[in-house]
């Protein structure tokens, strides 16, 4: 599950995600991100979600359709708070296709909301 909420005084998305997680989940929310009128910072809050179903493929799809969808957030800020070991090694593996793909928002993958926060600067 995917909570969402914005703070438009901070120009600020977070996405609280709990339980198990699909790239289908993450692709429908960066959509409606888009869809909208895009915050310039995101953060990503992955601590008590469950990732162990994502692979590599799924991981460069995600970073490829939000390359095609990003075009409205140049230089952004993405932060992905990954506590545990699997899902802070798949951030940062979104963070290398993120790179390659030419994203125009900055990736960075973080083991806490506060240091996720204090680099978003929110």
């Amino acid at each position: 599950m995917i909570r969402k909420s914005t703070d438009r005084a901070a120009n600020v998305t977070t996405y609280e995600c709990e339980g198990r997680l699909s790239a289908e989940e993450i692709i429908e929310a960066v959509q409606a991100l888009y869809e909208g009128v895009p915050t310039h910072y995101v953060l990503w809050d992955l601590s008590s979600a469950d990732t162990s179903g994502f692979r590599s493929d799924d991981i460069q799809g995600i970073a490829s359709f939000v390359k095609r969808q990003a075009h409205s957030r140049v230089g952004g800020k993405t932060a992905i708070v990954a506590a545990g070991d699997l899902s802070f090694g798949l951030s940062r593996i979104y963070e290398a296709y993120a790179a390659m793909e030419g994203q125009q928002a900055e990736v960075r993958t973080f083991r806490s909301l506060e240091e996720a926060r204090q680099w978003l600067k929110v």
